[in-house]
């Protein structure tokens, strides 16, 4: 991956995301970062995993759009849906390099 880089990721309601959170995943140099905004209750929820501890990334395809699942070895998981199927393919290639 190419330094400095910052990939931003937004799910969609459109797509099978959630109407009422906002979901932005975020790939640096060595983290990705899900930030998810709930607006109507002003929660915000974050998880970041390092890079060099992801096991696995999967894609699941849904009628609308997909839904990311990245596990690491701390057993943390980041778990999303709302995304066209060509993102999803885009987040696996940029965290399996």
């Amino acid at each position: 991956m190419v330094t400095g880089n910052t990939y931003k990721f937004r799910a969609s309601f459109l797509f099978g995301g959630n109407l009422f959170s906002d979901d932005v995943i975020e790939i640096n140099d060595s983290n990705i970062t899900l930030r998810r905004n709930r607006w109507f209750v002003r929660d915000f929820y974050s998880i970041t995993i390092p890079l060099s501890n992801i096991i696995d990334v999967q894609i699941m395809k849904h009628n609308p759009g997909a839904e990311i699942i990245v596990e690491s070895h701390s057993r943390n998981q980041i778990i999303s849906k709302g995304y066209r199927y060509s993102s999803a393919c885009k987040i696996r290639e940029l965290l399996m390099q």
